[in-house]
């Protein structure tokens, strides 16, 4: 009865997979359609509406990025305060949490791009496209690449929807720095702080100035439980009035939000297109979508394989594979293709790491250093 409880009142790992489905989704969405380039010299019969509403809906679901920006932070807060309840950390023990992150974020990372060198090398040599011809040059384009920072130093990677790397890297980098700021100044002092400091300093590094509130949105929301709390209350007793008028309520709002963000000279106010609205759109995905049965069950599947979709879909979509993709007209069979076949690459690109003992080289790495 306990463990109920427990599971009832907390966000869970199975929440995280279902808001990754999501995303993931919603990604390919935004690179499929985000402007007439992407689909140039291919038919497209949007159903419902214009080209144009395509487009910004597409643009729309660069929220994306958001979300998994917000869940890395969360997951990181849930995960140090298992470890000690007031994230009251040594610089020893800060130190060995961030190597074990970042070693969690490469080793599934170093197996894809090492999968996609060598296809990408016996199929047509695409790398020399990428990195150059100077062989001096494609070899430190190649290791940058190899090792997530290339967006960083401004490099090139192999597909451009790599650049997330780097920023994830950076996340990990940080994270102790602005728990450490957290723990002195509370919730309030990193709201303001998140909004003066990419207003004061010129960082030049855009993931950061975008993404920077979320990623503090998802420490607070994590130390509080404020995703939890927000659903727990209710309208009325009635479930079905209570999910009712939470539905109406966040229409509304998105409703708000959407022509405040198409409609609205909001360049400075950078952190509304890229934080604020994203809060909304995770709470509509966790208060809604566990209840819709079969659906939530594919979306959390597709959530434990959202980091190769992420990394693989643009070989599909933009490489290998474009002329099929685009080829079915209808954007929603054109998504659903291009999930499709994200997915079962993932799954053959996980089959591949169990064949070959890479997980257990993993493992036995794991038990080595840590």
């Amino acid at each position: 009865m306990k463990e109920i409880v427990e599971k009832k009142n907390s966000f869970t790992k199975t929440d995280t997979l279902l808001l990754k489905g999501v995303a993931i989704i919603m990604m390919m969405y935004h690179h499929c359609f985000l402007d007439e380039t992407r689909f140039e010299g291919h038919e497209i019969i949007p159903t419902f509406f214009s080209i144009e509403t395509l487009m910004h809906t597409s643009n729309f679901c660069k929220l994306c990025v958001a979300i998994f920006v917000f869940l890395s932070a969360y997951g990181m807060t849930v995960s140090l305060k298992k470890i000690q309840k007031d994230m009251d950390l040594s610089a020893e023990e800060f130190t060995l949490y961030t190597k074990k992150r970042f070693f969690n974020l490469m080793h599934g990372w170093l197996f894809v791009f090492a999968v996609c060198q060598i296809f990408t090398f016996f199929i047509n040599r695409y790398q020399v496209k990428r990195y150059g011809n100077s062989v001096a040059e494609a070899i430190v384009y190649f290791l940058l690449d190899g090792l997530g920072v290339a967006d960083l130093f401004g490099t090139p990677t192999l597909v451009a929807t790599w650049w997330y790397m780097s920023f994830a890297i950076v996340i990990i980098i940080i994270f102790p720095l602005l728990i450490l700021l957290y723990k002195k100044i509370g919730s309030m002092g990193m709201l303001l702080f998140s909004v003066v400091i990419p207003r004061i300093i010129s960082i030049h590094y855009e993931p950061f100035e975008n993404w920077f509130l979320v990623i503090i949105f998802g420490i607070i929301f994590a130390d509080n439980n404020l995703l939890v709390r927000i659903k727990e209350k209710k309208f009325t007793k009635k479930t079905f009035w209570d999910k009712a008028i939470k539905l109406l309520l966040c229409f509304l709002l998105l409703q708000l939000g959407l022509f405040l963000r198409e409609s609205c000279e909001l360049g400075f106010f950078f952190e509304f297109r890229h934080g604020l609205l994203c809060l909304l759109v995770i709470y509509v995905i966790y208060e809604f979508l566990p209840d819709v049965k079969y659906l939530n069950t594919m979306l959390i599947f597709a959530g434990k394989h959202s980091m190769n979709m992420f990394l693989t879909h643009t070989f599909i979509r933009h490489v290998y594979l474009n002329e099929f993709t685009y080829s079915f007209k209808y954007p929603i069979v054109i998504i659903a293709v291009l999930f499709s076949l994200s997915l079962v690459l993932s799954i053959l690109i996980e089959q591949m790491k169990k064949w070959i003992g890479y997980n257990r080289l993993v493992e036995n790495l794991r038990k080595r250093w840590f």
